[in-house]
This record gives C-alpha cells, structure tokens and sequence, in this order.
C-alpha cells in the first residue's frame, strides 16, 4: 500500500518545513592515523633535584650520558666499510691524461677508474675528454633524444622550463 500516489500533490506540511535526511557512510581509512600528540607532561621523570631556593627540578631527559657503544656490540655493517684512498700520484695523474687523450674512446671515465681503482668522478675531474669526444657523446644523446615520442618531448621542455625557475 502506497501513502501517495504518482499523480496525486505533496501533503502542505504546516507544522515544521519538510527536509530530506541525509545519509552518512562511514569510509574506511586507507591511510594510518596520526598518532596523538602528547604533552611533555607524559614523558617518563629520570631525576627530582631540590634546587638551593627550595624549588624542585625534574629531569625529563637523562641527566648522565649514557656510555658510549663500543664497536664490537654494534650490528655487522651490511657493507664493507670503504677507507678513502688518496693513492693516485702525479705521474699516474699525467699518465691517466695522456691515454686520455690518445684514445678517448678506448679510455672511458670507467675504465680508467677501474685501472687505477679510484672513481670515475674523480676521473672526469682529473682528466677531461677532448672536445671532439664530447660533441660525439653530446650527438649520441641528440639521437636518442630525437628517437623519442611527441609527448615525451613534451614532458622533457616543459620539466626544463621548471628546472629554469629553481
């Protein structure tokens, strides 16, 4: 049975406006939530000291440094430890230039700094390409670049416009 019909008007209601009831759905979170804040007041007291005025001082923080670790209770590195070498003299230096030079093709930044066990970084420094070899790297780039799609182009302008407003 059906209070109102599809052709019959809307009741006047007199006594209180008409309002529709709006349902709420609870949502599941997705995210964690933040933990709350708490107050200092919370934090665990290590040391009461009555102060020579009669007041009293408590110590949220430890008063006493704890000792120091030693290296043999600490964990395994999960890596060798590397020590800095600064073992490159300067005819080695010299030499890294001269091959260099001779054959940059042959003698990459890599290579060379596998040869004399330093980093390619330091290389690049040390003992630059010629220029031609640099126009020929920067031709390669150019090629591969030009290979590209339209739209990824388009990203690559529009993040160096970005980069020009840092």
């Amino acid at each position: 049975m059906a209070f109102f019909s599809r052709n019959a008007p809307l009741p006047i209601l007199t006594s209180r406006p008409f309002s529709l009831s709006v349902r709420f759905y609870a949502q599941r979170k997705t995210h964690a939530r933040k933990p709350k804040a708490l107050t200092k007041l919370f934090a665990p007291i290590y040391d009461t000291v009555t102060l020579d005025d009669g007041s009293l001082f408590v110590a949220r923080k430890p008063l006493n440094e704890p000792p120091p670790i030693s290296p043999d209770e600490l964990p395994p590195p999960l890596k060798p430890v590397k020590t800095k070498a600064y073992h490159i003299t300067d005819d080695q230096i010299q030499e890294m230039q001269k091959l260099r030079l001779e054959h940059p093709k042959k003698w990459t930044r890599q290579r060379l700094a596998e040869k004399y066990n330093c980093s390619a970084f330091y290389v690049g420094i040390v003992a630059p390409t010629t220029e031609e070899e640099r126009q020929r790297i920067e031709r390669r780039i150019q090629h591969r670049i030009n290979r590209f799609s339209e739209k990824r182009k388009y990203f690559m302008k529009i993040r160096e416009e970005r980069r020009k407003l840092w």
